[in-house]
């Protein structure tokens, strides 16, 4: 369990937070997002209480849960090349 509370900074700029960085494999796995399957792209769910994404291999899932009053969830699904 990670938690973070009160993240917030005294600036005329927006505060992001990662969440999760993951490199996704060769299958295709699913991102869902409140019940919603997350499309292949950049997308906004504002107000997102969970997510969760299908692992690789059995019991390898990962979710999240989004407590409290929140601006909202942004993904960015794309495909990368190189070795860095």
């Amino acid at each position: 369990i990670c938690l973070g509370a009160g993240i917030g900074a005294a600036s005329e700029y927006p505060v992001e937070t990662t969440v999760e960085n993951a490199r996704l494999g060769s299958k295709a796995q699913k991102l869902v997002v409140d019940g919603k399957p997350a499309p292949s792209a950049v997308h906004q769910w504002p107000g997102a209480k969970w997510a969760w994404l299908e692992g690789q291999r059995k019991n390898a899932s990962i979710g999240w849960a989004f407590l409290g009053e929140n601006p909202a969830l942004n993904t960015l699904i794309e495909t990368r090349q190189g070795s860095r």
